[in-house]
């Protein structure tokens, strides 16, 4: 059955009234309590395995009552849906200055920190021995790259052809780090992920990074939200969590 167009503008009015009364619950509770309340965020990759994380447990450890709702997706599937209402806010890499997220009047884009990427194997992935490593000496590995919508695929493809190699022929496209993660770790698979990423795995113990400068130019990664919208109580503690968090990063 296909909604009318009455039906359609109905239900996005209906996602708009749910998430004002989820505000005003939270605002309600707050005023009484001072410490209830519900944050939704959405994450990107870059985001995942540093900054929100430690945002998370800063914000349970001193507001243990809050609820942190946490959904993970890529830019096309997360910002639309803080646009309608049903995140309070998107954490991770921002949108490009000629993205259509990026020039919508609607969102306000707060940068914390800058990033690149990294290319990283298993811990004896044999590339690691190899003197005088070259990136066409990699070609005939299996990768695991983001998808090729995102951003970050076309940063890769440019450093491929800057050096000379186009993209890999035997391919994965993967935005889920924990995916990722596993796929390299138990097999010859090389994988490209942000330097903060990289830099939490190797210290893990659960990847290597191989022996290449970062690659491309300086990645602003941070928060995004509807502009002009007052934040819930709970939701101005996250963002306190995350700015705080990015300052020890």
């Amino acid at each position: 059955m296909k909604p009318t167009d009455v039906g359609l503008v109905l239900g996005r009015r209906i996602k708009s009234l749910l998430t004002e009364l989820r505000y005003l619950t939270d605002e309600i509770n707050s005023f009484h309590h001072g410490e209830l309340g519900h944050i939704v965020v959405g994450t990107l990759l870059s985001a995942s395995a540093e900054l929100l994380p430690q945002a998370i447990i800063a914000l349970k450890q001193s507001d243990p009552k809050i609820l942190v709702t946490v959904k993970v997706g890529t830019a096309e599937d997360l910002f639309p849906s803080l646009l309608k209402g049903e995140l309070d806010v998107v954490v991770g890499r921002l949108p490009d200055m000629d993205s259509k997220f990026y020039q919508t009047a609607k969102l306000d884009h707060q940068p914390l920190y800058h990033e690149k990427l990294s290319l990283v194997v298993a811990h004896d992935h044999e590339l690691l021995q190899k003197q005088a490593l070259q990136l066409s000496d990699m070609m005939a590995y299996p990768w695991i790259l983001p998808l090729g919508s995102a951003s970050m695929r076309a940063t890769i493809l440019k450093y491929f052809n800057q050096n000379g190699v186009g993209e890999p022929e035997n391919l994965v496209e993967s935005v889920s780090i924990l995916t990722n993660m596993n796929v390299i770790a138990q097999s010859n698979f090389i994988g490209c992920m942000s330097s903060v990423v990289a830099a939490q795995m190797v210290k893990l113990n659960l990847l290597a990074k191989l022996p290449f400068a970062d690659i491309g130019e300086d990645i602003s990664v941070g928060y995004s939200r509807r502009k002009g919208e007052d934040l819930t109580p709970a939701g101005l503690k996250f963002i306190h969590c995350l700015d705080q968090a990015a300052v020890s990063m």
